[in-house]
């Protein structure tokens, strides 16, 4: 299988120098034939309602023993002709990690970055097809992000997103506010929603312009729940991003991507908390004001606020 950067898809060129002794080069080669990518899940929160909503799948390609930045291995990918092949192994690889997981949360909608050059490609939705009828995920699960680092054509590519869309996945628009190529795919792709890069997001709290631009943004989507602020760190910029109508966001103010193992850990931690503060409540001789329950309360709330499912209602 060979994925399209170049020549696969009008308007997409290859190098006109390509050089196969490039260590980045061999670095594709490698990974794509040992499946060496790690894959990390970020919380995506919908803070209006308290509640994660969906995650988001990021690639940790892995060679020589070391990480290579997603954005410098996949562009390498796209520049030797190979983005499609590296877009299916992410994606194939998040999918099936995360239905190692429990059900409330495998089953929740999953985003996933894939470059513009593997939408172009018609192989690209054949296989998409088979992954849902191999039930690896449902069609209404997956969210694929265009990432805005790889440039395209936003009139050609959305005749290939409407055949995406034709299987009942949904798009959004990565990086929206970091470049001029994803404005434009605003009103080409009318995109589910759109990502607001961490630029924009960082910093909003006393920056008046940022402000304005992400409350035109809502009422361009037309839903505080279609805008996913991403980056956020601290409690300024989540209260200025709530005033401005965006309902959702993620980043480390919530909780730093994890492992399927850490999360899979997380979720039997809460789950050992839950047990045990059960027990104490059934078993207790006094009211729930004994230390020990409000002690025990208190490590399932802190668990909690880190990733599940309901968060305090002050946030």
């Amino acid at each position: 299988m060979r994925g399209g950067g170049g020549g696969g898809g009008g308007g997409y060129k290859s190098p006109k120098n390509p050089n196969k002794y490039n260590p980045l080069w061999r670095s594709v080669d490698e990974i794509l034939q040992r499946e060496t990518i790690e894959v990390v899940y970020q919380p995506i929160v919908n803070h209006a309602e308290g509640v994660i909503c969906a995650h988001e799948a990021l690639s940790r390609p892995q060679y020589g023993g070391r990480f290579i930045p997603p954005d410098v291995w996949f562009r390498a990918a796209y520049e030797s002709d190979r983005s499609m092949e590296a877009d299916l192994l992410a994606l194939t690889i998040s999918v099936n990690r995360l239905r190692l997981l429990p059900p409330e949360i495998s089953a929740m909608p999953l985003y996933v970055n894939v470059m513009p050059s593997s939408f172009v490609q018609e192989s690209f939705v054949e296989r998409l097809e088979v992954l849902f009828r191999e039930g690896l995920c449902q069609p209404g699960q997956l969210v694929i992000e265009i990432v805005e680092y790889i440039s395209y054509d936003p009139t050609l590519l959305s005749q290939m997103i409407k055949s995406i869309r034709s299987l009942g996945v949904r798009i959004a628009l990565d990086d929206v506010g970091a470049g001029s190529t994803s404005l434009a795919g605003l009103l080409e792709f009318d995109p589910d929603f759109v990502k607001v890069d961490r630029t924009v997001i960082q910093g909003i709290s006393i920056s008046s312009s940022k402000q304005r631009f992400l409350s035109r943004l809502v009422r361009f989507m037309e839903s505080g729940n279609s805008v996913i602020a991403e980056g956020v760190e601290n409690y300024e910029d989540l209260n200025a991003i709530r005033e401005a109508g965006v309902n959702v966001s993620q980043g480390y103010y919530w909780s730093r991507p994890m492992s399927i193992s850490e999360l899979s850990d997380l979720v039997s931690e809460i789950e050992s908390k839950r047990t045990e503060l059960a027990n104490l409540a059934r078993n207790r001789d006094r009211s729930l004001t004994d230390k020990a329950v409000v002690e025990k309360s208190q490590e399932l709330d802190t668990l909690i606020y880190l990733y599940h499912r309901l968060f305090h209602n002050d946030l």
